[in-house]
């Protein structure tokens, strides 16, 4: 298997500078799923501020971010995204 590090990044959503993707994650991150899917597929990221948000859409990339051991996938940075959502719904 590959070690954390070796595998491509997901392509990023364009957004405004510095704010990035907030406003069309504010108008409605349903809207701005679908958005994203269609338009980089099923694994892309969104930056949000200083922030990277990435979003892992359907069972072909979500496995192996579940599956995934500590050495190909850091679960420090998983719990921090998880975090920053939570910190971002109660900002508004």
């Amino acid at each position: 298997p590959k070690q954390l590090g070796e595998y491509p990044t997901p392509p990023i959503l364009p957004g405004l500078p510095v704010i990035g993707g907030a406003t069309k994650f504010l108008k409605g991150p349903l809207n701005l799923i679908d958005e994203g899917t269609n338009a980089l597929g099923q694994a892309w990221t969104l930056n949000i501020f200083h922030k990277k948000m990435t979003f892992l859409i359907g069972p072909e990339v979500t496995t192996h971010f579940f599956k995934a051991k500590d050495t190909e996938l850091s679960q420090k940075e998983v719990r921090h995204s998880y975090s920053m959502v939570g910190e971002m719904s109660s900002m508004f």
